[in-house]
Order: C-alpha cells, then structure tokens, then sequence
C-alpha cells in the first residue's frame, strides 16, 4: 500500500475480489454488471450475467469460481448462472473460504440474516444466527471460521467455528 496506481475501468464498481495478484472480479453499483481483468487490472474485460440479477456482495475463492449474490461463475467468468437463494434473503457480503463453501450475510425485510452453501452455491440455506439489524460484512478464512462485524447501535463482532452451527 505505500503506492498505489489508477486503472480506466468501463463502469463504476463497488464489490470487488482478486483470487491472485493478477486477476480480479469487479462488480458495477447498479448491480447489473461485471467486469474482470487477468493482467493485474491493466485492462478490463465487461463480463455478460444473466438479465435481471442485481449482485449487490463478490467473492471468489479461486481464479475460475466466483460468487456473487445470486450468481457464479465456474470458468473465470465466461459464463455466468443465477443461483437460487432463500426468498427474501438479499446479500450484500459473501465469503468464499473454498470453491464449494460460502457464508453470505445479507438482508430479509427488517432483520439481517446469514445463508450458506457447501455445494458451490447448488442450494444455499439460512444459518441458525440473528446478527444485528444493519450487520455490514462477513469474512471467513476457513469453511468453519466466520466473523460478522457490524451492527446499527453499538456494534457487535460475532462469530463461529464450527461452520455456523453455533455463533457467540
């Protein structure tokens, strides 16, 4: 971080993942787009998603799987699937730990929720956790560690280690 260097991107993004130091996934505000590059951000490339997803959170854990609120990617981008979430359920923070396991936190009316997959992203399931109204981010270094930080009043950390079976 002591420099950093401007890149010309074709949209403004507001999610974005690098799975190595030379590839990245973008996602644009509108939620409608992404875009990647594979040359350490020297040019990047619109990708085509299926109409009417907005993906609103990003994350890929390899150079060919990416995750992003309703969609993936299994071939680095080249084609993108609608993935099916739980009704409601609208994320706006996912991690990957591996290519078949993520943990996304998202938003149900009034109350955030965490749903998770263990089958690249095939089903997706609420967890048992009722994070904070206005929980902002989830992280996950391993497919049993997760920590959600956030909250609307003071704030809170929570976190598990046991896939989600439990959080404190």
């Amino acid at each position: 971080g002591v420099t950093w260097s401007s890149h010309t991107v074709p949209t403004g993004v507001g999610f974005i993942s690098c799975p190595s130091v030379s590839v990245c996934f973008a996602a644009g505000f509108a939620g409608e787009v992404v875009i990647t590059t594979t040359n350490g951000g020297t040019t990047w490339t619109n990708q085509t998603i299926p109409s009417g997803i907005g993906i609103s959170a990003l994350s890929c854990p390899s150079v060919t799987i990416c995750y992003g609120g309703g969609i993936a990617t299994t071939n680095g981008g080249a084609t993108w699937v609608a993935q099916t979430i739980p009704s409601g359920d609208l994320p706006n923070s996912v991690s990957c730990p591996s290519t078949t396991t993520c943990y996304a936190l998202g938003i149900n009316g009034p109350t955030a929720v965490v749903i998770a997959t263990t089958n690249g992203g095939a089903t997706w399931t609420p967890e048992t956790v009722t994070p904070e109204n206005g929980s902002g981010g989830i992280s996950c270094p391993s497919v049993t560690q997760c920590w959600i930080a956030g909250g609307s009043g003071p704030g809170a950390i929570l976190a598990t280690a046991n896939g989600g079976m439990t959080w404190t």
